[in-house]
């Protein structure tokens, strides 16, 4: 069991490979931020083995390599009432978030996000690695990025994905903004899912309980071709 910390602010940190803010075991972060932060390899933000946060807001932070802002392992991960904002990973996936275990999410907004430049970079947003699952209710991802495929979120094989409430749209791939796997990619033959409900995906369709796929009407949109950016208000009109 790691630190539990309130009302912290860490913002302009450095480090050459793991966690420009914080590096190690499952923390309790809550009231805080983690600002333009930068690490050479992994999660320039957190890099940690699971974790519960609420309330945190992780704007401008950039690695290498995966986990612009948090690149979790090992353990479960818990992030409710946060944001994830003008993040990047400069090369490979999860612009926001990578995680090769479970993760829950609930009221987070993944905007301006942004996962490399080439073939193979994935998860502008977010990635889910392995056998993991992603279970996030009240989301909104837009403006988000990648190189490849998953502008919003990309998935491993054996990967699940539980959507509930979420709002996906205005997000680009290397395909294009506003095709299905600008929003999510999910790749073929393996033993993934794709579970939504009561939410509105762009390229989508409206299959399943309660679902959309037109315009939510933002606030403001923006050209997620800019990504990493802190610009657009996904507020809805």
């Amino acid at each position: 069991i790691g630190p539990a910390l309130n009302k912290m602010v860490f913002i302009g940190n450095l480090a050459s490979s793991r966690g420009a803010g914080i590096f190690g075991c499952s923390q309790q972060v809550t009231n805080s931020a983690f600002i333009n932060n930068y690490v050479g390899d992994l999660g320039a933000a957190v890099l940690g083995f699971g974790g519960y946060f609420d309330g945190v807001l992780f704007s401008g932070n950039s690695s290498h390599n995966t986990g612009g802002a948090i690149r979790n392992n090992s353990n479960p991960i818990t992030i409710i009432n946060s944001q994830f904002i003008g993040n990047e990973s400069r090369i490979r996936d999860g612009g926001g978030l990578y995680s090769s275990a479970d993760v829950t999410m609930e009221n987070v907004l993944f905007s301006g996000n942004n996962a490399g430049t080439n073939s193979g970079d994935e998860g502008g947003a977010f990635f889910i690695q392995g056998t993991s699952s992603a279970n996030l209710v009240n989301g909104s991802m837009t403006v988000n990025r990648a190189g490849d495929f998953g502008g919003a979120i990309g998935m491993g094989l054996n990967a699940a994905l539980n959507l509930t409430n979420t709002v996906i749209w205005n997000n680009q791939d290397g395909t294009g903004n506003g095709t299905l796997t600008a929003s999510i990619n999910l790749p073929s033959g393996g033993t993934g899912a794709i579970n939504n409900q009561y939410s509105l995906i762009q390229g989508f369709g409206t299959a399943g309980v309660g679902n959309l796929d037109e315009d939510p009407l933002f606030v403001t949109d923006t050209d997620p071709n800019n990504a990493p950016t802190t610009e657009g208000n996904a507020r809805l009109l």
